[in-house]
């Protein structure tokens, strides 16, 4: 995942993440349940659409096009992978959601 420091309400919202196996990690995600969530500054979480375009289980992309609801201030992005064993947490990427000016 590229890094990012603010994102514009109202935008379509787009990230795309490689799955990097750990020690004792799968090597793709085929057969698991991948999910994602932004958490806005009024602490609401707002869940994201996964998909693997590509079907290899390797390269995800999360993304929401209605933004307009998204709270303005600290921001926090996260993934959610549920193996037949349990689950993970990625890293959690901390973003500002800035408003829009135009209306």
């Amino acid at each position: 995942m590229a890094d990012f420091r603010t994102f514009k309400r109202g935008m379509s919202f787009y990230g795309e993440v490689v799955w990097t196996p750990g020690v004792g990690e799968p090597a793709d995600l085929i057969g698991c349940t991948v999910t994602s969530a932004v958490l806005d500054a009024d602490r609401k979480p707002h869940d994201l659409v996964v998909t693997n375009p590509s079907s290899d289980g390797i390269n995800y992309v999360a993304q929401l096009v209605d933004t307009t609801e998204w709270a303005v201030g600290d921001a926090y992005w996260d993934f959610k992978v549920t193996t037949p064993s349990g689950f993970n947490y990625s890293t959690t990427w901390t973003f500002n959601i800035i408003p829009q000016i135009t209306k």
